[in-house]
Order: structure tokens, then sequence, then C-alpha cells
């Protein structure tokens, strides 16, 4: 999940689906989303994470994040063998490269 403050509005980053869409119009609804249970599971995946870390066995460094490899935008899979951490910067970049590419070249 990845989420920022334009225009007084938070907005997220879906890299599943490669959009950037408005979510909430304050702070405050962000984080009252993100303290239920369906907010959590939607833009924070945690039950992918917690399956993540105590099944595989996967743990974060401070700049790091769990990602698809390859992404299910590839494979059309979700399945948690497939996660793996990496660093946040290098997924976002590459998940939008690679989205960029399906838009402009569907085949």
């Amino acid at each position: 999940m990845c989420s920022l403050s334009l225009r007084r509005a938070w907005w997220f980053l879906d890299t599943f689906e490669g959009q950037l869409v408005r979510g909430w119009d304050s702070g405050a609804d962000l984080t009252a989303e993100l303290d239920t249970e369906g907010g959590q599971d939607r833009y924070l995946l945690v039950p992918l994470a917690m399956a993540a870390y105590h099944r595989r066995g996967l743990h974060l460094d401070a700049n790091q994040i769990y990602a698809y490899a390859p992404p299910p935008i590839v494979t059309g899979s979700f399945d948690v063998d497939q996660i793996q951490a990496f660093d946040f910067v290098a997924v976002v970049n590459t998940v939008g490269q690679l989205h960029e590419q399906l838009r402009n070249n569907p085949s």
C-alpha cells in the first residue's frame, strides 16, 4: 500500500491494478478505514503479509515490502509462495513500468 496526500485528499497507489485512486478526504478517514479488518485486508493485504511472515519466514528491513515475483498481473496468481521481500522504490518503479508496457502493448 502506498498512500499520499494531494489536493486535500489521500490517494491510494494500487500496484495490482496500476492505478492511482482518490481514497479518502482526510488522514483521519484513512486511519479509520485502516483500523478495520476490511481496510487492512484491502489496502495492507494483512492475510498475505502474515502468511509471508509466519509461513515463509520472510522478514522485512526498514525499506522493504512484500511483493510478488513475478507479479500477479503476469501470472494471474496470488500464491503466497511467490511473495518475496524487495526494496519499496524498486517494486513501485518496476510494477509501474510493467503496467505501462501492458497498457501500450496488451498482447
